[in-house]
């Protein structure tokens, strides 16, 4: 298992090497790295990567940065990747009916899908003609 925090100092390093407009097998030859060294410690969370020491990546980081870098830990806000799930409209049976699961109409549904539901009920479903336009 690789930390999350030398992921992000490897990514961060890439993105250095990336700005400065070096390949990969460049940076290893500044670095004194071995040839593909800089992919597999990029890559260390698959089966071909390899988790480079702290050491090495200070030999990148000098390479990188011949100045010196320094380093700086922000808090990270909470990001929630996962897709939002969102019930879908059920298709329906032809143009002239409005077909509705009954689950659709219960308190969880979203507020946009019951404001949705309610006004097709109303208003009746919408005209959509052959080549795309809707009725006003």
């Amino acid at each position: 298992m690789v930390s999350r925090l030398y992921l992000d100092v490897v990514r961060a390093l890439d993105d250095r090497r990336r700005a400065l407009g070096w390949s990969m097998a460049y940076l290893d030859d500044r670095a004194g790295g071995s040839d593909g060294y800089w992919a597999k410690a990029l890559h260390a969370d698959t089966p071909s990567g390899r988790q480079a020491g702290w050491a090495i990546l200070q030999d990148y980081a000098d390479a990188l940065f011949p100045a010196g870098c320094n380093l700086t830990a922000l808090a990270a806000r909470h990001i929630d990747h996962r897709p939002a799930r969102m019930p879908r409209l059920p298709r329906p049976a032809n143009d002239d009916t409005l077909q509705l699961s009954l689950d659709l109409t219960s308190d969880t549904t979203p507020g946009r899908y019951r404001a949705a539901i309610s006004a097709a009920k109303r208003n009746g479903p919408r005209r959509v003609y052959r080549r795309g336009g809707v009725a006003a």
